[in-house]
């Protein structure tokens, strides 16, 4: 079942529930009901379907003014949400430096 509506077994053994393809709006609380002529139980596990980190909108070159400010964007998106970090080459930009700040 999912939110108390009955769901298509999908595939020959009853014992599992196959989502192929999996999407996001599959997320959500799934109960398993199992029945027989001396009652029924129930066992309720959460799918959360994940979706690997993307940046979209990239801008491969960006200009900056001597003495101004710079502004480098990176429009990620994911679930569970992606974690930023920012490198200069091989090395993590020092965001504790008051020269650097994150906007979100």
């Amino acid at each position: 079942e999912r939110d108390g509506v009955r769901l298509p077994d999908g595939v020959d053994d009853p014992t599992r529930l196959v989502i192929c393809p999996a999407r996001v709006a599959d997320s959500g609380p799934y109960t398993c009901v199992v029945r027989n002529s001396v009652g029924h139980v129930k066992a309720s596990a959460t799918l959360q379907v994940i979706v690997p980190s993307s940046i979209g909108d990239v801008t491969t070159v960006v200009n900056g003014t001597l003495s101004g400010m710079a502004w480098l964007p990176c429009n990620a998106t994911g679930i569970p949400p992606p974690v930023i970090s920012w490198h200069i080459g091989d090395v993590l930009v020092d965001t504790a430096s008051p020269k650097f700040r994150i906007f979100s």
